[in-house]
């Protein structure tokens, strides 16, 4: 399924001046944002042994950068740079620098229309002038944001009964969408149907650079638990499921399974917590299980009834989630 959506775009045209006798190659930054990298630029090159030659005064390039409302400007310079401004004429606050090179502006609100960044390299100060465009990418309208990054945006929109997988009965759709190229994929639905047929859901979405993680599945309670889900972890870059972890009520005893937090690394890596009920000849017995799968293979990391079903979190390969109060922690790797 596509769709067609709105966002902005930076195009950018880049202008230097610079007094022949100081002519050097300033650095030519890259300009990011939702999975696009642009380049500046030379227009002409200068002789190898001329150094009086001019740099040529021009600086140019040709595919626009997207930037949304809430999105991010990230900004590379290449080389270390004394100074670093963005002057834009719509709200805009820089963070903190990444590293010495890097850069990242958040634009919270619309009406960018103009902007100029400047950079203080050795002696040679550069400015890049820039215009902003709208383009329609990953904004439709009724649509309601549940995740998103610099690549890719997770949103529902409702779905009309007329209009809906089942025509009888109104729904949400999810959809996941690229940035950059404006590429979407219907990936599941909340819809309930009577009680015969149950519900279709779609939960715990988490986002790292081009990867999705999320669960999906159907529940009925007409002849007691039978709920399936499934963990897929998707690549936007090949819109393909790279990993599926799937659990079914009803079935050896498994009385519940359900997925209660989810954790994914940008390598396509993916750690989650489960709620556990199995039928005993005493009566239930429940707890949560902590659960990895990456390249060592689907791992059992903890399982007790004490660990907090919503705690767990992924800080760049460590993986913490907390039992009895107390602090856990794996690697995910």
């Amino acid at each position: 399924m596509r769709t067609r959506v709105l966002w902005l775009c930076v195009a950018i045209g880049l202008l230097i001046t610079v007094p022949p006798a100081a002519a050097k190659r300033p650095p030519r930054p890259i300009v990011a944002s939702h999975g696009v990298r642009v380049k500046a630029g030379y227009v002409g090159q200068c002789p190898r042994r001329d150094r009086d030659c001019a740099i040529p005064d021009v600086f140019a390039t040709t595919k626009p950068v997207p930037v949304h409302p809430g999105g991010s400007l990230r900004i590379n310079t290449k080389r270390r740079v004394r100074r670093l401004r963005l002057d834009l004429d719509c709200p805009h606050h820089r963070l903190k620098p990444l590293n010495e090179r890097n850069w990242l502006f958040k634009l919270p609100d619309d009406g960018c229309t103009i902007g100029e960044l400047l950079l203080t390299y050795r002696r040679l100060e550069v400015t890049y002038t820039f215009s902003v465009e709208r383009h329609e990418h990953c904004r439709l309208a009724d649509s309601e944001t549940i995740a998103r990054n610099d690549v890719v945006r997770i949103f529902s929109h409702p779905v009309p009964a007329e209009e809906g997988p089942d025509p009888s009965y109104p729904g949400h759709a999810f959809v996941a969408c690229r940035f950059g190229s404006g590429d979407a994929l219907f990936i599941g639905r909340n819809q309930c149907l009577d009680a015969y047929y149950g519900c279709d859901f779609l939960e715990h979405v988490a986002l790292a650079e081009e990867k999705v993680a999320y669960v999906t599945g159907r529940y009925s309670g007409r002849y007691g638990p039978d709920r399936y889900s499934a963990l897929r972890v998707l690549d936007t870059a090949t819109w393909q499921v790279e990993r599926e972890i799937t659990m079914q009520e009803g079935l050896d005893g498994a009385a519940k399974r359900e997925f209660t937090a989810v954790a994914l690394k940008a390598n396509g890596s993916v750690a989650w917590i489960l709620d556990r009920v199995d039928y005993t000849g005493a009566g239930n017995s429940q707890t949560y299980e902590v659960w990895k799968s990456d390249g060592a293979g689907m791992v059992l990391l903890d399982s007790d009834p004490e660990i907090d079903p919503a705690s767990l979190l992924l800080d760049g390969s460590t993986l913490t989630w907390t039992r009895a109060g107390e602090p856990r922690s794996a690697t995910l790797n």
